[in-house]
């Protein structure tokens, strides 16, 4: 059984520079790594925090999304980014969610 657990420094030490993302439906976001690893992260979770994560919460908003500084941020309109260390983190908490609910 999968005990849900995730190596953070293992994460920490890939090549996480984002080569590439793109919007998918339902709040949804295809990242592709260098290391070649690609994800698709549901950013329902992040978004549903509020305060300034509700400008994401339009989708023409949140379709805009770009890789930024070199491949180690995504980023919205209006500047609000989001590390690609941290980004796979959270992808990497979904895989082994999804995991332990199956």
């Amino acid at each position: 059984m999968h005990d849900g657990s995730i190596d953070i420094d293992a994460i920490l030490a890939m090549d996480n520079r984002i080569l590439s993302i793109e919007a998918l439906p339902d709040f949804h976001l295809k990242l592709d790594y260098a290391d070649g690893t690609v994800y698709t992260l549901d950013f329902r979770p992040i978004i549903a925090k509020g305060g300034v994560m509700q400008a994401l919460r339009n989708d023409e908003v949140f379709k805009q999304v770009h890789v930024a500084h070199d491949g180690i941020a995504i980023e919205f309109p209006g500047g609000m980014d989001f590390c690609a260390d941290s980004l796979r983190v959270d992808a990497e908490l979904q895989l082994s969610r999804a995991a332990d609910n199956s």
